[in-house]
């Protein structure tokens, strides 16, 4: 089962997903297997900080740190088993889960 969370900062429009693998029980623990990033991140215009700043704030998982990047931006980051996914108003995202058996 993927657990799906999201988060809403309003006024920015920024959205935070974050992914995460769970198992049906607690003996049988699913990984993500594969992780592709298709985007492009030459398309993001972040003003107030460096593109690795920003992607380390995604990484947090925090909602009101992602709400600091200012600028037009789709960001995606993993971390362990989580995956998490940030974009402005300005920027679409698309996203493919695929479960294997």
């Amino acid at each position: 089962m993927v657990g799906w969370h999201r988060h809403e900062s309003g006024i920015t429009g920024t959205l935070l997903y974050t992914i995460r693998q769970e198992s049906d029980t607690a003996k049988m623990d699913k990984q993500i297997a594969d992780y592709v990033n298709l985007l492009d991140a030459s398309h993001n215009q972040i003003f107030n900080m460096t593109p690795e700043e920003a992607e380390e704030r995604v990484l947090s998982g925090d909602p009101e740190r992602v709400r600091e990047i200012d600028g037009i931006f789709a960001i995606v980051a993993k971390k362990g088993q989580q995956v998490l996914l940030a974009r402005s108003i300005g920027r679409p995202m698309r996203y493919f889960l695929a479960k294997q058996e």
